[in-house]
């Protein structure tokens, strides 16, 4: 099981080539049976190394990665108490390599001071959203950068 071998740690600058190609494969592989074709190339259109390597840089988000054997198998990222990412390789999935991103996220958010945890989950991701202790609120199209409408789900957890 990949999950057992996995450290997790705060991104840095060279792991920004690496989350890029990760995060655009887990879209088009995870999601593909999910969303159309012209929803998929939505989401990963404008996807650049160079957009990880400024938000690592800047530090808008606090970004994790999940490293095994010197690869980015996961990464996730949150701001303030939004989680905008929780993505794992398609070859790891389903080995608790997710969860161990989230528990970084939500361990991150309780020493913030943080009282509540929100995101946009994609259809595919909702489960294991619920199974982290997650409510669903509502249904909701995120409008992507590239404008495409991508059905999403809001929800929310209590750190209370």
């Amino acid at each position: 099981m990949a999950g057992a071998g996995v450290t997790v740690r705060r991104a840095e600058l060279e792991d920004a080539a690496q989350i890029f190609a990760l995060h655009v494969d887990s879209i088009r592989r995870l999601n593909g049976p999910f969303y159309s074709v012209e929803e998929i190339e939505g989401w990963t259109a404008g996807k650049k190394p160079e957009l990880y390597e400024r938000m690592i840089m800047a530090g808008t988000a606090l970004t994790f990665v999940a490293v095994l054997d010197d690869q980015v198998q996961g990464f996730s990222s949150i701001v303030e108490s939004e989680i905008t990412a929780v993505y794992v390789s398609p070859d790891c999935a389903r080995q608790g390599i997710g969860t161990k991103l989230y528990q970084a996220l939500e361990q991150a958010a309780r020493e913030a001071g943080q009282k509540k945890l929100r995101l946009d989950s994609s259809r595919q991701a909702e489960p294991f959203y619920l199974q982290l202790g997650f409510k669903r609120i509502s249904e909701k199209p995120y409008r992507l950068s590239s404008g495409v409408l991508l059905p999403a789900l809001q929800m929310e957890k209590m750190l209370i």
